[in-house]
């Protein structure tokens, strides 16, 4: 299986779809949905609309549930979230574009920061780098789904 470029410190790794920009964006930005794309993950949900400082929780299939806050935002084109671990935080940035057909290419970036990075990058980033391309790959998937079903 193919990894995200990058070291386990930070990594990305992107993916164009036919599916528009605004399927993709609707996606990312409703936690709720999260669990049926991403490869790593039970479920997410936030406090209330994903705005800048919401504030969720996020379900991984393995390990102890974690807090998210959403930091950033750039309407239907970046959000930016991160999550708080142990002496570092985990920052997690998706951008798209419309692509000339009226597809999507999306960027989803995954970075450790603070003292203890480097142990969660070895403790977490490899199977993080492994998981994000076949997630993407269902994000697509989801997104086109999506569409097919608005268009019906």
């Amino acid at each position: 299986m193919r990894s995200a470029s990058g070291t386990n410190v930070a990594f990305e790794h992107t993916v164009t779809t036919a599916a528009p920009p605004e399927a993709v964006w609707s996606l990312w930005t409703t936690p709720t949905t999260w669990g049926t794309w991403d490869a790593g993950l039970r479920q997410a949900r936030t406090e209330g609309p994903f705005v800048v400082g919401a504030r969720g929780v996020i379900s991984p299939l393995r390990g102890p549930e974690t807090q998210f806050e959403v930091i950033e935002i750039e309407d239907r084109r970046r959000c930016v979230y991160e999550t708080l671990l142990p002496f570092a935080r985990l920052r997690l940035e998706r951008v798209l574009e419309q692509t000339s057909d009226g597809g999507t290419r999306f960027t989803h970036r995954v970075s450790f920061h603070g003292a203890l990075c480097w142990l969660w990058a070895a403790t977490m980033g490899r199977r993080f780098r492994a998981l994000l391309p076949p997630t993407m790959e269902r994000l697509a998937g989801a997104a086109l789904a999506a569409t097919s079903e608005a268009i019906s």
